[in-house]
């Protein structure tokens, strides 16, 4: 089939890695993948597409396509353009966000009546994020398809400056919450704690800003690296902390678990349908306890036995909920539905 893949932008985060994740598992299975980006055709990402040989194009000919995917809901308008020369599969990723912006933009709802599919990535998406919307829709409209996780090839980060190391991943910011790392850093005030953030920091608040800045060789800030980077510094780390405030599946988890490394995370109701439970396979704090995030880290850390025990559980939790093969099986029978 000849499949176009709509997306925001070429820039690397975690929907426009998941596309691209989607491009290569059905340019294996035969088919003719081109990309569209709303937003231009400049981003670290073009590089990924044009060393797979996916045409980038800035617009789509009636008639040229069998089938669209469209990511994220921000191309809601797309949906709607594309949907009258060929079926759309609109790929919603954001969580609480999401449902934001649709109120935001009421235009967008329309594209729920225009695509021929509508895939959330967790029951918690379509019963309680996007139900409103979801629930008026003809049975079978709707499917649930988490992601599956492909590991990167690690590259080694540099060597630690101190004797241990926690990771945050993600943007600075409401939603992601990294700055509730540097927060709990300073709660336990160890001088042998090295603490990492990847990601885009540049909305780190001004107070963040300045106890990084104090202790260089306590906080490290990556900016946004590729993702085998990112892996890297996930791998060499002691533990990894989700502090987010909302995620539509929380694919870091699955990372940290497989790089062999502790989790923490905060208490979304969405991480215990993949298997995320305190005291099983991960510690968790409430969203924004400091204070907690910041005792569960000192456990990890100091009871070698607890973090052991945790990491196996986890490791294996992530190899039976984000299976590459499952999530291929069923993308497969996804679109083989349109052919």
């Amino acid at each position: 089939m000849r499949i176009l893949l709509v997306s925001l932008t070429l820039n690397s985060h975690g929907a426009s890695l998941a596309l691209l994740r989607i491009a290569d598992l059905l340019a294996r299975d035969g088919h003719a993948i081109s990309l569209l980006a709303i937003e231009g055709t400049h981003g670290d990402l073009r590089a990924a597409y044009e060393a797979r040989n996916i045409p980038i194009i800035t617009g789509v000919r009636q008639g040229a396509f069998d089938l669209a995917i469209c990511n994220t809901v921000a191309s809601a308008p797309a949906v709607c353009a594309i949907a009258g020369g060929c079926p759309v599969i609109w790929w919603l990723r954001e969580a609480g966000i999401g449902a934001r912006a649709l109120e935001r933009y009421p235009a967008w709802q329309e594209a729920f009546a225009a695509a021929a599919r509508i895939v959330v990535q967790s029951r918690f998406a379509r019963d309680r994020i996007y139900q409103r919307w979801l629930e008026p829709l003809p049975h079978g409209r709707v499917v649930v398809l988490p992601n599956g996780i492909e590991m990167p090839r690690a590259s080694p980060p540099p060597p630690r400056a101190l004797p241990h190391r926690v990771i945050g991943v993600g943007p600075a910011g409401p939603v992601k919450r990294t700055g509730d790392l540097i927060a709990a850093a300073v709660v336990l005030g160890r001088d042998d704690l090295e603490v990492v953030i990847v990601g885009d920091a540049k909305r780190l608040s001004e107070e963040e800003q300045a106890i990084v800045a104090a202790s260089p060789q306590r906080f490290r800030l990556t900016g946004r690296v590729p993702r085998e980077e990112a892996f890297g510094w996930i791998a060499a780390s002691d533990v990894l902390a989700m502090t987010s405030a909302s995620e539509a599946q929380s694919n870091v988890l699955a990372e940290g678990a497989l790089g062999a490394t502790a989790l923490c995370a905060s208490n979304l109701p969405v991480i215990a349908e993949f298997g995320w439970r305190h005291e099983e396979t991960c510690l968790i704090h409430p969203v924004g306890a400091v204070e907690r995030l910041a005792a569960n880290i000192a456990r990890l850390l100091d009871e070698p036995g607890l973090a052991e025990r945790l990491q196996t559980a986890a490791a294996e939790n992530a190899r039976r909920h984000y299976s590459l093969e499952t999530f291929h099986d069923r993308l497969s029978g996804l679109i083989d539905a349109f052919a």
